[in-house]
């Protein structure tokens, strides 16, 4: 966990992510989506470094900007960590490495941001679930944040290498993202089963570490389809 008087100075340039060939972007908002819901926040979201802004990508319940500067955000705090970045309460235990003027506008309390780099260990982004109540995260939603964090990174990974290859492989691309869609609907489908009843007080299923083994596995197969000789040609 950071803590308010940790951080480094962040440098970093965002590699070609911005431009990701025709290949359907929705898988990620659904990620973020299931993140969200999962760890029962209202707000979620991947976002992207660039040179001098945060991209706020891909989102959910996030009414703040698109962009901001590096040191209006948590981000450029968290990209630069190696674990998850936690703040349980913002208003009790500030981050002093950033300008929290636009955290305060938003009346955000609670952040944890899990780091996500590139195959060349580049600072690509975080993914980061929020909350403008104060909260701990629970010892299941760190990992399973982690494991989605791992899944975000070889997604994005995936989907620079296939704009950019140059031998393409329709057949096997198309299994692998049919694959992919399939995954996603297969962990939606155990998020409602482990929400059921929940919202009411009653205890919802543990589908939790089903959900983080479908994510790893995912993770695993998109890796495996990396290596393959036609992405270093």
């Amino acid at each position: 966990m950071l803590s308010s008087a940790e951080g480094s100075a962040f440098h970093a340039t965002l590699p070609p992510y911005q431009q990701l060939g025709n290949v359907e972007e929705q898988v990620f908002d659904e990620l973020v989506l299931l993140a969200a819901r999962l760890c029962k926040v209202p707000i979620a979201f991947i976002s992207l470094l660039e040179d001098e802004t945060v991209w706020f990508k891909h989102t959910t319940g996030w009414s703040g900007a698109e962009r901001l500067p590096h040191n209006f955000t948590l981000c450029s705090v968290a990209v630069a960590q190696q674990t998850a970045t936690i703040f349980p309460d913002l208003r009790q235990e500030p981050c002093l490495r950033i300008n929290t003027q636009k955290i305060d506008a938003l009346g955000l309390r609670f952040y944890a941001g899990m780091p996500l780099r590139s195959a060349q260990d580049q600072a690509v982004g975080v993914l980061a679930v929020l909350d403008q109540q104060p909260r701990q995260l629970l010892t299941t939603d760190q990992t399973l944040l982690e494991q989605f964090a791992r899944l975000v990174e070889s997604l994005l990974d995936l989907y620079r290498a296939t704009a950019q290859q140059k031998c393409n492989a329709p057949a096997e691309d198309a299994q692998v993202y049919s694959t992919i869609v399939e995954s996603i609907q297969w962990m939606q489908a155990l998020a409602k089963r482990t929400t059921i009843g929940a919202e009411d007080g009653a205890p919802g299923l543990d589908n939790k570490p089903a959900i983080g083994q479908e994510a790893h596995e995912l993770t695993h197969l998109i890796r495996h389809h990396l290596n393959r000789p036609q992405y270093f040609a």
